[in-house]
């Protein structure tokens, strides 16, 4: 598995178009349009795509605030779950924001039901810092996680 920068949204959709087609299948998933959109009106986001054997099958988005990152989310093709992609494009994340000096935490809302993605924040060192009631549009809660950086 090779992890592979995005660094333009206009590059975006060739990088994630097959990848693209199995997510916005999936209820409540932005669509790529959307995506490139937040990519275009954020002066500083991180983004990187999976890809194995040339096919790509995860990638993340995650935005600067101030000194915090937000991670909008990781999304790794179904196929592929269990893997490990998700592991490494949060540690790809959590590496590239070490590396930018004026980054501290990395936040991030996760659905109350998404215990494999609770599982791997938790074992890469987030906390939970709230719960946002009834945040999604079934009703169901959001878990707010935080992971703070630690600065050389």
């Amino acid at each position: 598995m090779k992890i592979i920068e995005i660094n333009n949204a206009d590059n975006l959709s060739q990088e994630i178009s097959e990848l693209a087609k199995a997510w916005t299948a999936t209820a409540e998933f932005w669509p790529l349009d959307s995506c490139q959109n937040t990519m275009r009106a954020s002066p500083t986001f991180f983004s990187a795509v999976a890809k194995d054997r040339g096919q790509s099958i995860g990638w993340y988005l995650a935005t600067v605030n101030g000194d915090d990152c937000e991670l909008l989310f990781i999304y790794s093709h179904e196929n592929s779950r269990g893997q490990g992609v998700g592991k490494a494009l949060l540690t790809d994340l959590v590496s590239r924001v070490k590396s930018s000096d004026a980054i501290s935490a990395i936040v991030l809302e996760v659905r109350q039901s998404n215990t494999r993605a609770i599982d791997l924040y938790e074992r890469a060192g987030f906390s939970k810092i709230m719960v946002r009631p009834h945040y999604y549009s079934n009703g169901e809660n959001a878990f707010v996680y935080k992971l703070n950086i630690e600065t050389p």
